[in-house]
């Protein structure tokens, strides 16, 4: 058994409620969850201890660090009846209503600790800078904002499941692409954006839910598909959470096409896949909108004029900052220590901008949080703050991401 403060803990009830008590060992064994072997082993120790006039803890383990606790079997007992009367006290409160002569306040704290009586709070991260959340843009022209969902998933004929990724633009109610994705997997969604942007340039604004791929619990709700797309200088819209309305014509879309293209599905996925190609242009083309004076979409879509080009394998930033890369796990090492940045920035260079207490921490021109060096864990990260309401809406301006 090892040295932790659950295996010291059981073997204190083990030795208790059979040698005080008089229970059975078998019993009491397979309530704690000991092999009946070993709760012989650790009986005979404490008994072996006891025999040598050593208090109790002798028997319940090796040292962890330095000398072990030297407690008696009184004492032991009393610390765990006035831990069971005051279960939110601390060692310090503890230690001024225990009997003397008592214990050091450090070796009762490790006594609590090695019975399994301590409550681990459990730690938060400190707050970093917060911007205010902007509302949602107003489509006044093709490519100013694109919509992005999963269409719900179903079964086809033969029984695959079969999940759709839908991209349509706001503005003239354009499909620009009906795809299947096999597990919401963010390489294949992001493989579908760059033919998308490499055949219809980059949109000004990419309206998506609060799910994955398209969102995260890292810095600005980002992930690493939505970072992706910051960089390349796209705005990203999150809805607010269960407000599917927020993103209400995209749902209508799906609408649409659960009526006209999947009731009743195809027979097998292939077959399903080109009937929605076959769909899409068809809504596209020949099918009139009633919000576009029953015109078709086609009729009012234009490619944008923002050109796609590839980011570089890693970022640049001014030679007086420090600049380190983020490993797997989302850390660094910083100060002499390791540190939480992201993961959705693993593998990718951030640079920290110094002032004067503390550092800012980017990537690209992308305010990912604060770093201090006397915070115990990683960064600060920022956040969004209150959410704004989603109307008014505003309406987009040129370069503004």
């Amino acid at each position: 058994m090892g040295t932790s403060a659950e295996s010291a803990g059981r073997r204190y009830w083990l030795i208790k409620r059979v040698i005080k008590d008089g229970e059975q060992v078998s019993r009491v064994a397979r309530e704690l969850g000991f092999s009946r072997k070993t709760a012989h082993k650790w009986l005979r120790r404490y008994r072996e201890a006891s025999q040598r006039e050593h208090g109790v803890e002798a028997g319940l383990g090796e040292r962890v660090r330095g000398r072990p606790i030297k407690i008696s079997a009184k004492m032991l007992d009393a610390v765990v009846q006035a831990r069971r009367a005051h279960p939110t006290w601390g060692a310090r409160k503890l230690y001024q209503i225990l009997p003397e002569p008592r214990p050091a306040l450090r070796s009762l704290e490790r006594c609590l600790a090695r019975l399994g009586l301590t409550r681990w709070r459990k730690c938060r991260a400190l707050r970093g800078p917060s911007l205010p959340r902007r509302p949602m843009s107003e489509a006044c022209a093709p490519n100013d904002v694109w919509t992005m969902d999963f269409k719900g998933w179903f079964r086809t004929g033969d029984a695959q499941r079969c999940d759709l990724l839908t991209v349509r633009d706001l503005f003239s109610r354009y499909g620009l692409a009906i795809e299947a994705v096999h597990g919401l997997s963010e390489q294949q969604v992001r493989a579908c954006c760059q033919r998308l942007f490499a055949r219809y340039g980059l949109p000004w604004a990419i309206r998506v839910d609060h799910g994955s791929p398209f969102c995260s619990t890292g810095p600005y709700e980002l992930s690493r598909l939505s970072l992706w797309w910051r960089r390349l200088g796209i705005r990203v819209e999150p809805t607010r959470r269960g407000c599917p309305q927020d993103n209400g014509s995209h749902e209508q879309f799906h609408r649409v096409y659960r009526h006209e293209a999947a009731n009743p599905p195809a027979p097998t996925l292939a077959a399903q896949i080109e009937r929605s190609i076959t769909w899409l242009e068809h809504y596209n083309t020949l099918r009139p909108h009633d919000a576009l004076g029953l015109k078709t979409p086609s009729h009012f879509y234009r490619k944008s004029r923002r050109r796609y080009r590839p980011l570089p394998d890693q970022p640049s930033y001014p030679s007086h900052w420090k600049v380190l890369r983020v490993n797997p796990k989302g850390y660094i090492r910083w100060k002499g220590r390791l540190r939480l940045i992201t993961q959705i920035a693993s593998g990718l260079l951030i640079g920290l901008a110094p002032l004067s207490d503390h550092c800012r921490v980017y990537i690209d021109r992308i305010l990912l949080g604060t770093l201090y060096p006397n915070d115990p864990g990683g960064m600060r990260q920022a956040s969004f703050a209150s959410s704004p309401p989603p109307s008014p809406l505003s309406p987009i301006s040129g370069g503004n991401v």
